[in-house]
């Protein structure tokens, strides 16, 4: 098979869950916030994204760090593009989430979450881990050093760690989207009871 053929099948699962979202939000109606929170929770934990933080009061929805090896996981569906794939498979990354809701531009004064129409937000940080002390060098890779910290070392800390890199955007919209659908799904009718049986006469 030819490789621009190859390419064109990988890309072919990518582009069948991009997102036509312009924004990572999404409404909720006056009155669905308790059904937007769960919808919210429920997307998240779909994705396998450990919850981290569950803050109904303060309108909060924030997980822990998902780390995924890109093209070496096909399974994943946190990457949006080739170039992701291949990121994550050659850098050791991790994606974390954050949802919040807001009152609507249009919602009352002081109104509560609860009653008011909102805005859900969904934010996606990506983490690249990173050794502390790395010094790069501008010309070639060669030239790379390194600085040691005493104290750290002593205080037994790890020789890497985590950092911001850039947000995830279109994860971000993909995320909002489910939620989105999630939300226009008509709810449920429960059963009417079922009558009493007659008392024996």
């Amino acid at each position: 098979m030819p490789a621009r053929a190859l390419v064109l099948l990988l890309l072919l699962p990518l582009a069948a869950c991009a997102s036509s979202r312009p924004d990572a939000t999404f409404p909720v109606a006056a009155g669905g916030y308790a059904q937007a929170f769960d919808a919210a929770r429920e997307a998240v934990r779909d994705r396998r994204f450990p919850l981290e933080r569950v803050d109904a009061a303060a309108g909060v929805i924030a997980t822990a760090a998902k780390s995924s090896p890109g093209l070496a996981a096909p399974w994943d569906t946190e990457q949006t593009t080739l170039k992701q794939e291949a990121d994550d498979l050659l850098n050791y990354q991790a994606r974390r989430v954050r949802i919040t809701f807001e009152p609507a531009p249009d919602a009352p004064d002081g109104a509560l979450l609860a009653d008011a129409p909102l805005v859900g937000r969904v934010e996606v940080t990506i983490l690249r881990t990173q050794y502390r002390g790395v010094r790069a060098a501008e010309r070639s890779i060669r030239q790379t050093s390194f600085a040691s910290d005493p104290i750290a070392s002593a205080r037994g800390l790890a020789a890497y760690e985590q950092v911001p890199l850039t947000q995830d955007g279109a994860l971000a919209r993909r995320i909002a989207d489910s939620i989105a659908s999630r939300l226009a799904q008509p709810t449920p009718t429960p059963p009417p009871p079922r009558p009493a049986p007659d008392a024996p006469g």
